[in-house]
């Protein structure tokens, strides 16, 4: 079950592009401009309803790669994002991908 709701849930196309969740990640995680580490994992309430084998509405994932890297993709791709300094950082270190005013964020 748990297989499933992710498989469904990559399915997914993000909230403000027509890529989808898969599509997504595969482009952080294949990102050729320079040699990152830019795997990418899922947390909070995505894994908890993965492993539940429900369907959540949006997918929370970090990445090894610097929210640099990840917002460079965005702009390769010409997809909407939100790249900004969180928790007292003083440079960008987050990303939102997709449309920031989507329900879903």
């Amino acid at each position: 079950a748990a297989t499933k709701a992710l498989d469904t849930m990559l399915e997914n196309t993000v909230p403000g592009i027509s890529a989808s969740y898969k599509q997504v990640l595969s482009s952080i995680t294949n990102q050729t401009h320079h040699k990152v580490d830019s795997f990418c994992f899922l947390l909070g309430g995505t894994v908890r309803d993965i492993l539940k084998g429900e369907v959540g509405s949006d997918i929370d994932f970090n990445y090894a790669c610097s929210a640099q890297d990840v917002a460079r993709v965005c702009v390769e791709n010409a997809w909407p994002l939100r790249y900004y300094a969180a928790l007292g950082a003083t440079t960008p270190n987050k990303v939102i991908i997709g449309d920031p005013l989507s329900d879903l964020y």
